[in-house]
């Protein structure tokens, strides 16, 4: 009698664990209010759907050092992988490898670090890799910059690893259409 209950016991919390939710990992290196609003237009969208992760990489960086901090999120849980760090001070591997823990159970990442980080670049490799589907969410900061074929041509196959790049209203991101 007790196998069978072991044995119930254990399909009852195998079907918990499949029942959980897939899960939308959006990464930025800190948060702002622009990047709460899209992380809660993300959870509202997939209200029920998914589990939503917002990974901050710091608490502050070079880059966003003019905003005022991220207001609290509506939906989704946020993570913040170095409080009270500045994104520029952490070591490369550091910031790859708790960005790799962190997403490890995402189905989807966002990535809206500049892909000009390779440490960020690596992870999207090592996610793709994995299975993941991979989303640019940043766009690139030097568009006015003269442009080479060949250097294009090199990029084009570094930047391969992303599923797409959509443009940032939250309602013009076609591939969301399509999870779950």
């Amino acid at each position: 009698m007790s196998n069978r209950s072991n044995s119930g016991a254990a399909k009852e919390a195998s079907a918990k664990r499949g029942s959980r939710l897939p899960q939308i990992a959006l990464i930025w290196s800190q948060f702002t209010d622009t990047h709460v609003d899209r992380c809660n237009a993300v959870a509202e969208r997939f209200q029920g759907r998914a589990e939503i992760l917002a990974v901050e990489i710091a608490t502050t960086s070079t880059l966003y050092a003019q905003f005022s901090p991220g207001r609290e999120m509506g939906g989704g849980r946020k993570a913040t992988l170095f409080p009270g760090q500045s994104f520029d001070a952490i070591p490369r591997w550091r910031r790859l490898w708790k960005c790799l823990v962190a997403v490890r159970r995402a189905h989807v990442v966002c990535l809206g670090v500049s892909y000009g980080e390779w440490d960020f670049l690596l992870l999207c490799w090592l996610l793709r890799l994995a299975g993941k589907r991979v989303i640019l969410t940043s766009c690139s900061k030097f568009d006015d910059f003269p442009r080479r074929a060949w250097f294009e041509l090199v990029k084009a196959a570094a930047l391969s690893c992303f599923e797409g790049v959509p443009p940032f209203a939250a309602a013009k991101w076609p591939r969301f259409g399509e999870f779950g």
